[in-house]
């Protein structure tokens, strides 16, 4: 129930930007979406899965039937059911957000949760300073998600989004 701005790169939708500064406990961070193809069905999921509703799925004009949740680490995410399809881009383009991360607390969790709300397939794809990087695909990949170190106390789990830039 606030202003949506569209945000693009040219003529090409990119995301969106609201206002939460009136939001107790909403701080600015860029909120990833899942796309899924009944988000009240998905929202049930993650509820019967340890997460948790902070937005109940509703209309968004023409565009979608959307819903924010938290997983069961607590980490925010969009759903959405869209009204039209959306392509993926073929390769990624500079000022587009083009990967996503997961930072959890328990990866073993994450994945086990990931798995079974979006049907994410895992392979560890490097090992660095004891930490296992596992790439989550569907047809290709789609996100990366690796655990937090047990010394990173400040940062809580979440989706970290990336833009791909030329310099």
């Amino acid at each position: 129930d606030r202003p949506y701005v569209l945000a693009r790169s040219g003529s090409t939708l990119v995301g969106g930007i609201v206002d939460v500064s009136s939001m107790a406990d909403a701080g600015p961070q860029w909120l990833s979406f899942m796309s899924v193809s009944d988000v009240d069905k998905t929202v049930a999921l993650v509820q019967s899965g340890g997460g948790k509703v902070l937005a109940e799925p509703r209309e968004v004009g023409k565009l979608a039937r959307a819903a924010v949740v938290t997983d069961p680490q607590g980490a925010p995410l969009g759903l959405a059911q869209l009204r039209r399809e959306m392509p993926d881009p073929p390769d990624p383009t500079p000022n587009h957000f083009f990967w996503q991360e997961y930072l959890a607390r328990d990866a073993d969790k994450a994945l086990a949760f990931y798995k079974q709300l979006a049907g994410y397939q895992s392979a560890i794809q490097e090992t660095r300073l004891g930490v296992d990087y596992h790439v989550l695909r569907t047809t290709r990949g789609r996100a990366g998600l690796f655990q937090l170190p047990p010394k990173v106390v400040d940062v809580q789990p979440n989706w970290l989004p990336y833009v791909l830039v030329t310099d």
